[in-house]
């Protein structure tokens, strides 16, 4: 597996959203909606067969540099750090 370096793996992830004018570019959302996935998957694949890393370690890329949210589907929250607050969950959970 190829790994890149952090300015690299920007480049291409700007040439990706251009390419599919991303509407909340830079930001991608992976939730239960079927269209944030679909271009959850298109992001992902292009950025893998581009810059030859697994699909995995594209994604684990992207939430680190913060450009991925991900939505956890047992409980409906956003796992990125801050997302939301514990408020927020704890609403969540009890309501």
């Amino acid at each position: 597996m190829h790994e890149c370096d952090e300015d690299n793996f920007w480049d291409e992830y700007l040439r990706v959203g251009k390419d599919l004018d991303i509407r909340r570019f830079p930001y991608l959302y992976l939730d239960r909606q079927p269209c944030n996935r679909s271009l959850y998957n298109c992001v992902v694949g292009a950025l893998s067969g581009r810059l030859g890393m697994s699909k995995e370690a594209v994604k684990q890329r992207l939430i680190e540099m913060g450009l991925l949210i991900v939505e956890d589907n047992a409980c409906g929250y956003l796992d990125n750090a801050g997302a939301v607050s514990v408020g927020e969950i704890m609403r969540r959970i009890f309501s």
